[in-house]
């Protein structure tokens, strides 16, 4: 499964930090940001459809190799992290 998110800048560092608690956990096998233009904070075409082929292509090997989650078992997880960053 691939997720697109558009992360305010306040929360970049949080959402970062819980990305990398996923892939530490194994329900995520990898993740990438993408390259923000700091003028107008918004990715040019090009940058864009090159990320996001990157991500299909390895969402398709996640899924042929079987390292999917159900919807619940994801929703599981991230609820027992925010329980445990109290």
């Amino acid at each position: 499964m691939t997720i697109h998110l558009e992360i305010s800048k306040k929360n970049k560092k949080k959402i970062f930090q819980l990305l990398t608690w996923l892939k530490e956990t194994g329900m995520i096998k990898s993740f990438e940001t993408n390259d923000i233009d700091s003028e107008n904070d918004t990715l040019t075409n090009e940058k864009a459809e090159d990320y996001l082929m990157t991500v299909i292509k390895e969402s398709e090997k996640d899924i042929e190799n079987g390292n999917i989650y159900t919807q619940k078992e994801a929703q599981q997880k991230v609820e027992e992290w925010l329980k445990n960053q109290k």
